[in-house]
């Protein structure tokens, strides 16, 4: 997580600058490293894909990605340019062999389509690679 922490901690202040293409896959990265992303990359206008996959974080790094996401929000609050969905440029979203199960699933619908409170919708789809996680068929309703 060290070195996510960084990354992330470096492009903070510019919501990950003009960084288009992420790829975490196969670091490591557990639940510190999630919230740092998504303290990071919650209001980027310019990241299209983000590559977490073959990353054991589960239920636990959902949770927490959310949650930096939630705290960048809060933090925002009163910001016209951040307000809206999380993850506005977001096209492209890899979470396969993430060991994430129908909560996490959940976790993850949230943050992907806003809450119902919110007045603004995502303007485009996400392609979402999720294959060999153990959601079931619970996950699929999410």
């Amino acid at each position: 997580d060290e070195g996510t922490i960084a990354l992330c901690q470096g492009l903070a202040l510019s919501n990950g600058a003009l960084l288009q293409h992420l790829d975490l896959g196969w670091k490591e990265i557990g639940k510190d490293g999630l919230y740092e992303i998504g303290t990071t990359f919650v209001h980027s206008k310019c990241l299209r894909e983000l590559d977490l996959s073959r990353n054991d974080f589960g239920n636990d790094g959902i949770v927490q990605l959310s949650k930096g996401a939630a705290a960048a929000a809060a933090a925002a609050e009163h910001d016209d340019d951040a307000a809206g969905v999380a993850f506005p440029a977001l096209e492209q979203l890899i979470l396969s062999e993430c060991n994430i199960d129908s909560t996490g699933m959940d976790v993850l619908a949230k943050i992907l389509l806003g809450q119902e409170k919110d007045k603004r919708q995502r303007s485009k789809r996400i392609h979402l690679a999720i294959g060999s996680n153990p959601f079931g068929s619970a996950g699929c309703h999410s």
